[in-house]
């Protein structure tokens, strides 16, 4: 028996060390894609999914931001991010006042990017890391850069 759907997550499984489909992923991915419905199932969010399937060349289901989002991105067209339900002004600020009182990390999300709110001095040694990176053209840094320039200091 064929299956029907195949749910695929990228960050450590589809996608190689480097954070790319590599040809023979591709290759793979573009000859399921006839067969079975794709779907990505990551915590990334719509923008950094796209890339991913304008180079499948097919449209896929996508279930974004770790669940708060789904959608069908369709390849070379502007993405369309439907939230499950908006966290609203209210309910984003107790978010972060329960971040900050257990230490957590606080992620935007806007239409078009997010942004990290830091709510220690740790995090914000780790947000200032990841912005050199990314100003170096560094998509995305290896864990371990982060990590050799972070305080462990504590807030």
């Amino acid at each position: 028996t064929q299956p029907a759907v195949v749910v695929l997550d990228l960050d450590g499984t589809t996608l190689d060390a480097d954070h790319k489909l590599a040809p023979a992923t591709l290759a793979a991915l573009r000859r399921a894609s006839k067969a079975v419905r794709l779907i990505f199932a990551t915590g990334r969010p719509t923008w950094d999914v796209q890339p991913f399937v304008d180079a499948l060349g097919a449209p896929v289901t996508c279930i974004l931001f770790n669940g708060a989002s789904c959608a069908t991105l369709r390849p070379h067209a502007t993405p369309a991010t439907r939230f499950l339900e908006p966290l609203g002004g209210a309910r984003a600020a107790e978010a972060y006042r329960i971040a900050q009182t257990c230490g957590g990390a606080v992620s935007l999300v806007l239409p078009t990017r997010s942004v990290g709110v830091a709510t220690n001095a740790k995090q914000r040694a780790q947000l200032a890391a990841l912005a050199q990176h990314l100003a170096r053209g560094e998509q995305q840094p290896r864990a371990s850069a982060c990590q050799n320039r972070t305080s462990t200091a504590p807030a």
